[in-house]
Order: C-alpha cells, then sequence, then structure tokens
C-alpha cells in the first residue's frame, strides 16, 4: 500500500503542472484514503472551484472523508464510477 500511494502521489505532482484546467470541476476516479490528492489540493484548488472523489472501496472512502471533513470544496463518494 505504501508504494502504490508513493507513486500515485509522485504522478499526481507530475502531472499536475501539465494540465490545464480552466476552471470548473476536479473528478478524482479510484480517490482510495485520499492522500495522493491530499498532496496537490492545494494546485487543484488554484483552478478548480469543486473536487470530487469516488472509490468503490468502503474503508477508503471513509478515510478521505474524514481526511477531507472540513473542506467544503471537497466532496468524497462510495460508488461506482460508471453510475455518475
Amino acid at each position: 500500500m505504501f508504494i502504490s500511494t508513493f507513486f500515485t502521489i509522485a504522478a499526481h505532482l507530475s502531472l499536475i503542472n501539465d494540465m490545464s484546467l480552466p476552471g470548473g470541476n476536479f473528478l478524482d476516479v479510484g480517490c482510495g484514503t485520499g492522500a495522493p490528492l491530499k498532496s496537490i489540493i492545494d494546485q487543484i484548488k488554484a483552478k478548480q472551484d469543486k473536487i470530487v472523489g469516488v472509490d468503490l472501496h468502503t474503508e477508503y472512502t471513509r478515510k478521505a472523508k474524514e481526511l477531507f471533513a472540513q473542506d467544503e470544496r471537497v466532496d468524497i463518494h462510495n460508488m461506482d464510477f460508471y453510475h455518475i
């Protein structure tokens, strides 16, 4: 799990600078515990109005909801992406 999270965070940080995000909403599919999203949240907030995370794993989304509980611009959902 540590290795997976480490590589996901590294990929997010590498890609976020190349993304041209004109505004609107940011969707993180497979957000997991929210740790990778947390690492780039400031860069996303600078360009996006709302951040939505979805994941199928109940325990992961519970942890992500706790992580972002005080952040009104982040919504975490325990659901199948294909049902959005």
